[in-house]
């Protein structure tokens, strides 16, 4: 599912249970337009336990960040490594409690 606006944008990827192999789980990609820069957030979903993470990116314009949401979505980057791959990409950003 996707939604996009002007100031939001949302990707959500879901993961089916499959027995032995893996299980499900429903990863959310967002940016938010905020007076301070770009917010974005990558929460994951599983077995009712709920984890994200969040960072404002200033450099970015809007429109940048939307395109780093759909390439950690595209990727299906994870709770764990998604801030790794901003900071491989030498996209400033700082992370929000």
């Amino acid at each position: 599912m996707t939604i996009a606006n002007q100031d939001e944008c949302l990707y959500i990827r879901r993961y089916s249970a499959l027995k032995g192999l893996q299980k499900g789980r429903v990863l959310s990609y967002s940016a938010l337009d905020t007076p301070q820069g770009p917010r974005l957030t990558l929460s994951c979903e599983r077995e009712g336990e709920d984890r994200s993470a969040a960072c404002l990116c200033p450099s970015l314009t809007f429109a940048q960040a939307r395109a780093v949401v759909l390439f950690l979505y595209e990727n299906g980057a994870e709770t764990e490594n998604w801030l790794d791959l901003l900071q491989d990409r030498q996209i400033l950003f700082a992370p929000l409690a």
